[in-house]
Parts: structure tokens; sequence; C-alpha cells
């Protein structure tokens, strides 16, 4: 299991990828923290009142998750390709021939892809670090306070840790059990956008403490913590990790754990899918292959560009992705019609403008990115077949 992790760790340190996220988080980090510092006039990324220092503990944490919390994305590619890398490229039939067993390989996979996700991740406090103390040298008026190291690390280890393994966990158990990475994206275009629909609804229950445990990333959890703190407490106090947080971080820590479990049980390496024919059988005799004469001329090419555009059609109509994509777009459309039942603390009626504002609001998203999977999926479908 420590080989299946060092590799994993050393494998992604080599791609070009890695230092691309690594970039996107940093300059995200920097530039939360330089709008919440009063860096740029005229904007501001903050999260509470003008008291609240831009480098305080609350101001930290709620935009350090925040930006893990989009940065989903990217750790979906990560668990996915270290669930499903093994099946795409046909090579895990030579790996489970060896001392390799099931659980450990697994065990040294998904391990090896949340340390290096987290890992990853501590460019969001570097780059809020490095913002801070450039505001600091080069602006008189700011809105930040003492630097300190521990606010970063303590955010970054209750808040963004747990939620990559929870997310990751999610990730990994889809592309293990499915051995396609499409499942992955699917999940976590539905999770990210689920999530942000669900947590406006579960945040207005009367239950606040249900809510706040209900909550698999803790935004909701944060918000009924620190809710009646004093400037003065967010300024210096680090968020416990006690009652009601240590609850939930506990409770979805179980989640992911037993969902891991039941992966780890579901998971075969068996090879009936790849069945051929039987050993006694006599092969088909060899026939020529048929060589058609290339079409020539501008209608000859345009009805190739037809049959092949329409045999791609038939593909994605056929896809249980692109299914997926367009229930879970209906679904949250209809969620968002029953959630937004106020406009601007105004009850109102789900009215026909309002319904089709909703929805074009709501479907667009998916439609981007179906659009975005299916354009890079068509153009390298040969090649990866």
């Amino acid at each position: 299991m420590t080989a299946l992790i060092t590799f994993e760790l050393l494998r992604r340190l080599k791609q070009l990828s890695t230092w691309v996220y690594a970039a996107l988080l940093f300059a995200g980090g920097a530039l939360a923290m330089a709008g919440n510092a009063g860096a740029f006039s005229g904007f501001s990324a903050g999260v509470g009142s003008e008291r609240i220092f831009a480098n305080g503990p609350t101001s930290v944490f709620a935009n350090q998750n925040l930006l893990a919390l989009l940065g989903l994305f990217m750790v979906a590619a990560v668990f996915g390709q270290a669930g499903a890398q093994d099946f795409t490229t046909r090579t895990w039939p030579l790996i489970f021939t060896t001392r390799v067993r099931p659980r450990p390989y697994l065990a040294g996979r998904f391990l090896g892809a949340w340390i290096f996700s987290g890992l990853l991740f501590l460019a969001i406090p570097a780059g809020q670090l490095f913002a801070a103390l450039a505001v600091s040298l080069l602006k008189t008026q700011h809105q930040l306070g003492p630097h300190r190291l521990d606010v970063y690390l303590w955010a970054w280890l209750v808040g963004v840790l747990p939620m990559l393994l929870v997310a990751g966990a999610l990730f990994f158990s889809l592309a293990a059990l499915t051995r396609q990475l499409a499942p992955v994206y699917v999940g976590v275009v539905v999770l990210v956008l689920g999530y942000l629909v669900l947590s406006s609804a579960v945040g207005n229950v009367e239950n606040q403490r249900l809510g706040a445990l209900a909550d698999p990333f803790g935004f909701i959890t944060f918000d009924v913590v620190t809710r009646y703190w004093t400037p003065v407490e967010r300024n210096s106090q680090l968020l416990p990790l006690s009652g009601l947080m240590l609850a939930n971080r506990v409770l979805w820590l179980g989640v992911a754990a037993a969902g891991l479990g039941l992966t780890a049980r579901r998971f075969r390496v068996t090879v009936d899918e790849h069945r051929g024919t039987p050993a006694n059988a006599e092969p088909p005799p060899p026939r020529a292959p048929a060589t058609p004469a290339p079409p020539s001329g501008r209608p000859a090419w345009l009805r190739t560009a037809l049959s092949a555009g329409l045999l791609h059609f038939r593909d994605v109509l056929r896809s249980p992705v692109y299914w997926a994509f367009v229930c879970a777009g209906l679904l949250f459309v209809l969620l968002g019609i029953v959630v937004a039942k106020q406009i601007f603390g105004t009850a109102t009626l789900p009215v026909t403008w309002q319904v089709l504002e909703l929805a074009q609001g709501t479907f667009s998203f998916f439609s981007l990115i179906t659009i975005t999977v299916y354009a890079g999926e068509l153009v390298w479908k040969e090649r990866d077949a």
C-alpha cells in the first residue's frame, strides 16, 4: 500500500496539470484575500462587517472553504483517475496477477489521491498568506490584523481536508465501481450544484442544529457556530473543533468511511465481462476486408459529414451520461422552483415569468457542462478507442 501511495504522489508531481491546478488555487486564494483586505478600490470579497479582519480566523476559514468547494472539479479528476486509470488503460489484469490484493490496492490509490489533494490545496492558504503580506506592505490603509500562520493551517485542517475526504470518497467509489471517468464528472456536477441548491433550503429550517449536522461540507455548521460571535472573537478565536462542528465532522467522515467500505466490498477483479469464444470452437474463415472507394466531390463530402454527425448524435443519445445530465438538470429546476418562494423577502407565487427565469438560469449550467463534456468526448473518441 505504501508503494501505491508513493507511486501516486510521484506520478502526480510529474504532470503539468498538477502545477496548473496549484497556480489556479494559489491565484484564487490571493485574489480573495486581496479583495477582502481592500487592495482594490470599489471591490471587496469580504464575508462580514468592516470591523472583521480579512486575515481573521472566520474570514480565512470561509474563503478557504468556498475556494475548496469550487476546486472540487479538480478533485474529481484526481480521484477519478486514481480509481479508474488502470481500467481505462487495460493494465489491471497484469496488476492483479501479482501479489497486489484488491483492498490494499483501493486503500493505496485512495490515500495517495487524498494526500496529494490535501497538499495541492495548501496552495489556497499559501495564496492567502502571500496576498495578506503583500497588501500590508504595499498599502497603508487595509483591513488586516496580525499575521498568524495557525489561522491558515487550522482552516485547511478542519475545513478543507474533511471536505476533500468526503467528496473524494464519492468520486473514487464511482470511478472504482464503474471503471469509467464519465460518472465521476456527472457526480461532481450534481454534487456541487445540488449542494448549492439544497444548502439554501436546509439553511432555512427551524432546527438549525439539524441543518448544521446535515451539511456535508460544514458551511451551515460554520454559520451556526459563529453566528453570535463578536468582531473581537471573529478576529482572534479559531473555530473550535468541538460541539456541533465536531459532531458534523465525525458524522460525515463516518459516512465517507462507510461508502469506501461498501466500495471495497463490491469491487471485483474478475474478467467475466471479457469472455471470449470457447477454446474448442473453430475460428471463422477469414474474409477480405471491404475497401470502398473514397468519396470525391462536394456532394460526397457533405453526405459523409452528415452521416458522421448522425452517427455521433445517436451515440450521444444512447449515452447514460447524457441522460444523467438531463435528469439532474430537470431535478434542479424543480428544486429551484420549490425553494424560491420569496423575492427580496416578499412571498411570491410560481407565476410564468418567474418559473421561466428559474428554469433558464438553473438549466443553463447543465447545458454548458453537457456541451463541454461531449465536445471533448467526441473529439477524442477515436483516439481513445
